[in-house]
């Protein structure tokens, strides 16, 4: 049974309308063989079938390149079979070796589209193939008859089924199967074919190929008795395709050719092609157990690089063990030298506190020289003083009162002239009936009580307290010096302190005896004050010294010192309070004095 030749042209994804045109005008021009020697079909993209078929010669027909696998739906960007027969597209191509790569569609899948297609009423190029891995792994016939046994399990009419193999690794390469490699793979599918499905479908089912072919290998393909046409691809754009669709007459001419001698008989049956393809396998199977070998030096090269490459991991381990083990030996190294470092600061620093000490015991030791010098430059001046102004004293009495009392206070010889007339008053008078503390003194303050004035404690003369009338002082010679030796010495303090001019911010700090860690306050201005109740054992003193009562600050000497014995937390803090106080008190010009029970608690230096 005579097989009509088919050429099929799968324009793929090209074209614009105006080339279009152009390729359906060239075909429409071309001299080709009659519709009874072969059967030609285009197949355009989707959006050019209404135009190729309308515009196309009678005797060509028009293909889709592809359709859905069931009825239409909800299947974004597909096309079913029923839109195809709707616009009287017969053909489709199904199975492309390109969709089963790109788009992962498998043999029964495929094998599923072509029987939903033939059922539609669509006639059917069912493409298969093998790649280029394949083919050298000798493995051709295992895939192209898996390929057609799938399609084969769901299609029982082979009538409008075309087959088209195309070897993967020739289509859009170059490369093209020879004659003899061709005819030996569609020879095979025709075996296959008898061999499971019938010989009637064996000899009538076309089998073509697809793989670069062009018109200068169309001819001699088309003369192997096996190959019943072509599908092609990029020659189907070109004029060359008219050349191709024209290889069917050599198809026809061997088929018409008389019975000649019996050799001729013998070659024309292809008994010497058989021969040919005998060599032609011999040949093929040199050359895969050449590439088999050349694949095994390969492997054996690439494993010999892995385990250069797994020594040089090893090496470059053991190269950044060596480097941790060096950085920590110089950690190790650096921590010795810290810690050499460190010994050396300590035992300069016990040095230098020792030097420190030294230095400090001298230092005060030379300001306790200091001041007891200006303390005998003060008493010096204070008995001159006195031996001065005595016999005027005598001769004004009151009169020379009420004159002193208007006299500046920042002078410090009229405060030292008031201060003996004040304590003159207090020791000498023998007063009948008690003096109230409310009432003033020539100099305008609050009576003065002499006794724990700065610390001063004289016999039988208790301190004075707001609302507490004076005791009658006896007249004795030791008494008197004492109350008018306390006199000047206030008279001196507030003297000093409004010479001095103390500055608006005082600093001073708090240092604990006892207390765990010594530690030390920072004292300003700015801090609450609160009462003294609980405040013991406490003296301000300048520069860490403890003075005898009667001391002043010298000039330039702001910072104070107040130590506690005995500390507990809340007389520590209450220290901390009336230090501040103290401060303040001087800076307002006025110190508040230690009331009746509180006698000695402190002392203000």
């Amino acid at each position: 049974m005579a097989r009509k030749f088919f050429v099929g042209g799968n324009w793929k994804c090209n074209g614009t309308t105006e080339e279009v045109k152009k390729i359906v005008s060239t075909l429409n021009a071309g001299q080709v063989p009659s519709e009874d020697v072969v059967e030609v079909v285009v197949s355009p993209p989707f959006v050019f079938l209404p135009y190729v078929k309308d515009s196309l010669r009678p005797d060509f027909h028009v293909a889709a390149q592809n359709c859905w696998v069931k009825k239409g739906g909800a299947f974004t960007g597909e096309v079913s079979a029923e839109m195809l027969v709707n616009l009287c597209i017969p053909w489709v191509i199904i199975g492309h070796s390109e969709r089963r790569q790109l788009l992962k569609e498998s043999n029964e899948f495929v094998a599923d589209k072509v029987a939903y297609a033939l059922a539609q009423g669509l006639k059917v190029i069912a493409c298969i193939g093998e790649t280029l891995e394949q083919r050298e792994s000798g493995s051709t016939m295992e895939v192209v008859a898996a390929q057609t046994k799938a399609i084969a399990e769901k299609v029982s009419d082979w009538t409008n089924v075309v087959l088209a193999y195309e070897p993967v690794w020739a289509i859009g390469t170059g490369k093209v199967a020879t004659p003899a490699q061709a005819q030996e793979v569609h020879s095979e599918l025709r075996k296959w074919l008898q061999a499971n499905i019938s010989a009637e479908v064996a000899a009538s089912t076309r089998i073509i190929y697809g793989g670069s072919v062009a018109a200068a290998n169309c001819k001699e393909l088309a003369a192997q008795p096996d190959i019943d046409g072509f599908l092609v691809g990029g020659a189907s754009l070109k004029p060359e395709f008219i050349d191709i669709i024209k290889s069917a007459e050599e198809k026809k001419k061997i088929a018409s050719e008389p019975a000649q001698t019996w050799r001729s008989g013998i070659e024309f049956l292809g008994f010497r092609r058989m021969e040919d393809s005998d060599r032609e396998k011999e040949r093929e199977k040199e050359k895969r157990r050449e590439r088999k070998e050349r694949e095994h030096e390969k492997e054996k090269e690439r494993e010999r690089a892995r385990e250069k490459r797994e020594r040089e991991r090893e090496r470059e381990r053991e190269r950044e063990k060596r480097e941790r083990e060096r950085e920590r030996e110089r950690e190790r190294e650096k921590e010795k030298e810290r810690e050499r470092k460190s010994r050396e600061r300590e035992k300069r620093r016990e040095h230098d506190s020792d030097d420190s000490r030294e230095e400090r015991e001298r230092h005060r030791k030379r300001r306790r020289r200091e001041r007891d010098d200006e303390d005998d430059d003060y008493k010096e001046r204070d008995s001159k003083s006195n031996r001065e102004e005595s016999p005027v004293r005598k001769k004004s009495g009151d009169d020379e009162t009420e004159k002193t009392e208007n006299k500046s206070r920042g002078d410090i010889s009229q405060q030292t002239a008031l201060a003996q007339i004040a304590a003159t008053k207090i020791s000498t008078a023998l007063m009948q009936n008690p003096l109230s503390s409310a009432r003033r003194l020539p100099n305008a303050v609050l009576p003065i009580s002499p006794p724990n004035v700065f610390g001063v404690s004289v016999p039988n003369t208790p301190a004075v307290v707001p609302g507490i009338r004076l005791p009658v002082l006896r007249n004795e010679e030791a008494a008197r010096k004492a109350a008018l030796q306390a006199a000047l010495n206030l008279q001196h303090t507030l003297a000093r302190i409004q010479a001095d001019a103390l500055p608006e911010h005082y600093e001073a700090e708090l240092e604990i005896n006892e207390f765990p860690q010594n530690t030390r306050w920072k004292v300003t201005r700015k801090e609450t004050l609160g009462p003294i109740s609980e405040w013991t054992g406490a003296a301000i003193t300048i520069k860490g010294q403890f003075f005898p009562p009667g001391k002043i600050p010298g000039p330039g000497q702001r910072k104070l010192y107040l130590y506690i014995d005995g500390p507990t937390e809340i007389s520590v803090k209450t220290a901390k309070v009336e230090l501040k106080r103290v401060l303040e008190d001087f800076s307002h010009q006025a110190l508040q004095l230690p009331g009746r029970n509180q006698p000695g608690r402190y002392q203000v230096l």
